[in-house]
C-alpha cells in the first residue's frame, strides 16, 4: 500500500473498527500524523514549550479517532482483541504492543476479523 492510498483509507474508515489494516498502512498513517504534528509546531511555535501548540492540539485531536481505529484494524490484522490497545495506558505494555504493530507480520490468510488486507501477487502465474 502507498502512502497516499494508506491515508486515504484511514481517511475513509476512520469511526471503522472492523476488518484488517496492513503494516505499510499502520506505519505510514503513523507517519503522516508525525509530519503534521511537526509542521504544525513549526507553523505555531511556543518559545516556553512546544507542546502549547494550538495548532498541533488541534491536528492531534482531529487524528484522533482514525488513529485509535487504524490501530485496533492493525491488532485485528494479527487475530488480536482491539482492546488490546489499552496496553498503551501502561509503560511496560507499550513495548509489546510497538512490536505487535509496526513489526510483527498479520496473518497470511482469513482470521476471525476478515480476509488479509493485502493481496500477495508474488504466487500469482501469469
Amino acid at each position: 500500500m502507498s502512502f497516499t492510498e494508506a491515508i486515504q483509507s484511514c481517511l475513509k474508515n476512520y469511526v471503522g473498527f472492523k476488518g484488517r489494516a496492513s503494516r505499510s498502512e499502520y506505519n505510514y498513517w503513523m507517519l503522516f500524523t508525525l509530519i503534521l504534528t511537526v509542521i504544525a509546531v513549526i507553523l505555531d511555535p511556543q518559545p516556553d514549550y512546544p507542546r502549547d501548540s494550538v495548532l498541533a492540539n488541534v491536528v492531534n485531536l482531529a487524528l484522533f479517532f482514525p488513529s485509535i481505529s487504524v490501530l485496533v484494524r492493525r491488532l485485528h490484522d494479527q487475530n488480536k482483541s482491539g482492546w488490546h490497545w489499552l496496553w498503551t495506558l501502561t509503560i511496560v505494555g507499550n513495548i509489546p504492543l510497538i512490536y505487535w504493530l509496526s513489526f510483527k507480520i498479520g496473518d497470511s490468510g482469513s482470521n476471525n476479523y476478515g480476509v488479509k488486507p493485502l493481496v500477495d501477487f508474488t504466487n500469482v502465474k501469469s
